[in-house]
């Protein structure tokens, strides 16, 4: 047997009290980071920041960039987060000091106080992208890490604006997720949600009254989660009821609602886009069409008609008090404007059907061939699930205005309009309009005479027994339908039938 020797004997105890104290050979701690401690650091991260204390903003910044170079993933959130809220900042608030800071803590501006910081798309392209990187890095040392995936799906977004109302779609699901999961990047998301939503109504401002509407649908995407893509129909009967946009108008600022009443670093930058859109309500009835009230209006009811598509509207009530020529120019221009040569006539339920005359001479003075009668519809619609209709439907059924077209100008031969409309009015009462070459080949040239005591179809060939309406016929209103029906069955190719009031 081997006797050790005394530094054998002497390494043996070192280990023997080593185990019997508990301890296990390992790694040496890192030491300590000098200076303050990154909890401290993120206290110094506060927005707005005041003009003094700019610099201590940014030596935070660097501090916690050399923590994250050393390996603190804590340190690298912290300050991707605070760049992101910076950019922010400067964006919806329009804050200067924010954008400086920014750009003297990714060195992309004069390390200046006083310098002015620079604006515009390559700026913020720039800023953009330095904050990305700043992101991946966190996402490098925790892949999983769910603030900067949430961050990194807000840059992405904004590098990258969805381009297609699909796009839209699936971008303003993304940005709902993030503001809904109380993260500390919901309030970014909500930032964006409302700055979609705003900007739909200033494009709509900017648009042709026509197509209002349908630009200001866009700001369905961030109130509500079904999509709004039926709102984008070409063919109106093909739309839902329009949404009103004082609703939508009042809706908009309960998206920054949260950022608003708790202490959040972006709550200023919240307050002070809310306070812009209130200047904006004051002239949204003016800016934006609104649904036609039909029983405020007092329209007749009708049971099929096309969907009131916003043309320019002369509402006359229970008839005209004024010249043709003078209410020619209260809409001359918005005829003109919306370009679809189309007339929209509002009369009671109650007016006479000569007050119709009026508004076909008024539209032939204003140059439109196409006179809409508006009436009242009733229809069924059942709105899906978090959409704008969703339980404002009393009964799932929706009251919207509707037009019978009634064309104010004579075809000529190719099926264009003619000028023959400028002397509408102005035949002796139950006279047959002119017959000339202004009738296309093939056509019966069908007039529908209306007088107090009944209605006749008459044609340039002869004219049908006359319907008698004032003698308490059972149902004179069946009797002309059932006449209507057998002409188009005998004639198919007929698209229309002039009404002359007598």
């Amino acid at each position: 047997m081997t006797t050790p020797t005394a530094p054998a004997l002497a390494v043996a105890a070192l280990l023997a009290a080593a185990c019997a104290s508990g301890d296990r050979p390992g790694p040496s701690e890192p030491e300590p980071p000098a200076g303050p401690s990154t909890s401290a650091l993120a206290r110094s991260l506060d927005l707005p920041i005041a003009k003094d204390r700019e610099d201590r903003a940014v030596a935070a910044l660097a501090a916690l960039a050399d923590r994250a170079d050393d390996g603190d993933t804590q340190a690298a959130w912290l300050r991707g987060h605070y760049l992101l809220d910076l950019f922010d900042d400067a964006r919806f608030r329009r804050s200067d000091t924010s954008l400086r800071v920014l750009e003297r803590a990714l060195g992309a501006g004069d390390d200046d106080a006083e310098a002015p910081p620079s604006r515009g798309t390559q700026a913020t392209d720039r800023a953009l992208e330095a904050i990305s990187r700043e992101l991946d890095r966190v996402a490098a040392r925790d892949r999983l890490h769910p603030g900067a995936r949430a961050a990194r799906t807000l840059v992405a977004y904004d590098r990258t604006p969805p381009q297609t109302r699909a796009e839209v779609y699936r971008a303003m699901g993304e940005l709902k997720a993030i503001a809904r999961a109380d993260t500390p990047l919901a309030d970014n998301a909500r930032l964006r949600l409302y700055a979609y939503g705003r900007r739909a109504f200033e494009d709509a401002t900017r648009a042709q009254w026509r197509d209002r509407p349908r630009v200001l649908a866009h700001a369905l995407y961030p109130l509500y989660d079904a999509d709004p893509e039926p709102f984008f129909a070409d063919d109106p009967d093909d739309r839902p009821p329009p949404p009103d946009p004082v609703i939508l108008l009042d809706e908009l600022p309960e998206i920054l609602g949260p950022v608003v009443t708790r202490d959040a670093r972006l709550a200023d930058a919240a307050t002070s886009l809310r306070e812009a859109l209130t200047e904006a309500e004051t002239i949204s009835a003016r800016k934006f069409p609104r649904p036609l009230d039909t029983d405020a209006l007092e329209l007749p009811s009708a049971t099929a008609a096309s969907a009131y598509d916003n043309t320019p509207r002369l509402e006359l009530g229970d008839g005209a008090t004024e010249p043709a020529e003078d209410l020619a120019s209260r809409v001359v221009d918005a005829v003109l404007g919306d370009g679809r040569g189309r007339l929209a006539l509002a009369l009671s339920a109650r007016a006479p059907a000569e007050a119709a005359l009026v508004g076909g001479r008024v539209a032939a003075l204003v140059g439109a061939p196409e006179l809409e009668l508006l009436v009242a519809t009733s229809e069924t619609y059942a709105p899906p699930a978090g959409s704008f209709w969703q339980g404002r439907l009393p009964g799932g059924r929706a009251e919207r205005a509707s037009v019978i077209p009634i064309r104010t100008a004579r075809l000529s031969p190719d099926g264009s309009s003619s000028d023959a409309a400028a002397g509408l009015g102005e035949e002796p009462a139950g006279s047959m309009p002119r017959r000339g070459p202004v009738t296309p080949e093939g056509e019966l040239d069908l007039h529908l005479v209306v007088d107090s005591a009944g209605w006749q179809l008459r044609s340039p060939e002869g004219a049908l027994s006359p319907i008698e309406s004032d003698t308490g016929a059972a149902d004179p209103q069946g009797e002309l339908t059932e006449l209507l029906e057998r002409v188009r069955l005998a004639f198919p190719d007929e698209s229309s039938l002039a009404l002359v009031p007598a």
